[in-house]
């Protein structure tokens, strides 16, 4: 299609049917937005993230790099702060966009940069995947590429994956050190579901370590550690 429309139709096209306005669905994102990520990877085109982070996060919208831009955003883990890759481009710059084989090796195996990041993120955090079965073939060329690397050697992995038999769980887990957790086909619900009973996990656990940090913020210094300085 791309090629017979040629890029720029091809990308206004994308743009006119991606760029309606959607509100996010809040079953799914606002979880998401409340769950504190380090970082998120989406192979989306779309902006649906970005626009849940608008609506639902005190802190606005975080960066957003595309594939093709992290050249300029080598600090982005240093930082510690978060952010939201689109790894596969966005609808609102044509050039970023990865469709064909050509564009794989362009943007996301001949880039340097993208493939630093990936495998930092892949080597110093657990992931979840969400939305990717075994036949996706941005799965498999992720884990291959990070596999050849660090083999099962790596922070947990967990993949939230539709229909997943146990012989394929056992696969992933052995050959990719994936842990699936299953939900029956064409049960999506069973998605929000999860997202909300990560947030509200991780919600509680913050709650606990911030009376616990104030807890040590309250102790009061023994009289035997008390200095003075005289002139």
């Amino acid at each position: 299609c791309r090629e017979i429309l040629g890029p720029a139709r091809f990308a206004a096209f994308l743009r006119t049917e991606l760029a309606k306005p959607v509100s996010p669905p809040e079953a799914t994102h606002r979880p998401i937005v409340q769950t504190p990520y380090a970082s998120i990877v989406t192979t989306n085109f779309d902006t649906l993230i970005e626009d849940a982070y608008t609506l639902w996060s005190d802190e606005g919208v975080p960066k957003c790099p595309t594939g093709a831009q992290l050249g300029r955003h080598g600090t982005l883990l240093l930082d510690r702060t978060f952010f939201i890759l689109k790894a596969h481009g966005t609808i609102h710059d044509a050039a970023s966009l990865v469709f064909t084989s050509g564009d794989y090796r362009r943007i996301t195996h001949a880039n340097p940069a993208f493939q630093s990041m990936m495998a930092a993120i892949l080597l110093s955090h657990a992931v979840v995947f969400v939305g990717y079965s075994l036949n996706d073939p941005n799965f498999r060329l992720l884990l291959e590429s990070q596999l050849s690397v660090f083999g099962t050697q790596a922070p947990p992995r967990y993949a939230l994956m539709e229909g997943v038999g146990t012989l394929e769980a056992q696969i992933l887990r052995r050959t990719a050190g994936i842990k699936a957790i299953p939900y029956p086909r064409g049960k999506h619900d069973c998605v929000a579901t999860f997202l909300s009973t990560l947030a509200s996990a991780t919600q509680l656990k913050r709650a606990r370590r911030a009376v616990h940090l104030k807890v040590l913020r309250n102790r009061v210094p023994l009289p035997a550690l008390r200095l003075a300085i005289r002139p």
